[in-house]
């Protein structure tokens, strides 16, 4: 870890905001309702595509971008790599990002390593990639959760001024992520949080 600046779990505030973040998309279907509700609640989001589900609907990933939300890199193959040799892993990250350069999408600022195990190589290299790495500190496998009650209870149990919330769009818990996010988006604003995008804080 040379170079820690380069790894960030929250963004530090005292300001009420808060970055809302999906990984594992673009998927299929429920990506295009995540898309729709948040375009209704006027907030904007963080994607972090996986190579292989962009170039499977890559007009959801071009939706994305033409609504105005952050598009960041999860990888290619979605594989942890936690052992895998530098080489490797700078090859997976940059197969995503030439996917989303064929749609006109700028070069990605973020990545964020499945499963938020950054590869051991790139804590000893972190310089190497030329990327911002974007962790989560508030994060309820909400994959894993059937019940939406449940998830808002979870995140609104964690969250502080500048969290970064991971949520899953790519997801088969039945859609609860999806069920969850208008009462949650809601809770959060009664709450007096505001929702930002990334790069306004990270340069």
């Amino acid at each position: 870890m040379n170079n820690p600046k380069n790894i960030i779990r929250r963004i530090r505030t005292e300001k009420k905001i808060l970055f809302l973040t999906f990984d594992d998309g673009p998927h299929k279907r429920n990506t295009e309702e995540i898309l729709d509700i948040l375009k209704k609640e006027s907030v904007k989001a963080g994607f972090f595509l996986s190579g292989t589900e962009v170039e499977k609907y890559p007009g959801i990933a071009q939706k994305i971008f033409n609504q105005g939300h952050e598009i960041g890199n999860h990888g290619y193959e979605h594989q942890s790599g936690f052992f895998s040799n530098l080489n490797y892993i700078l090859k997976d990250i940059k197969k995503t990002d030439r996917s989303l350069i064929r749609l006109k999408i700028a070069e990605t600022l973020f990545y964020r390593p499945p499963y938020l195990r950054i590869p051991f190589s790139l804590l000893l290299h972190p310089s190497k990639l030329l990327k911002k790495i974007i962790l989560a500190d508030v994060s309820v496998k909400d994959f894993q959760i059937f019940e939406p009650e449940v998830i808002i209870k979870r995140i609104l149990a964690k969250i502080r001024p500048g969290s970064i919330i991971l949520l899953h769009d790519n997801t088969h818990n039945n859609k609860a992520t999806i069920k969850a996010l208008p009462a949650l988006i809601s809770e959060i604003h009664e709450r007096g949080y505001r929702f930002n995008i990334l790069s306004e804080f990270i340069t």
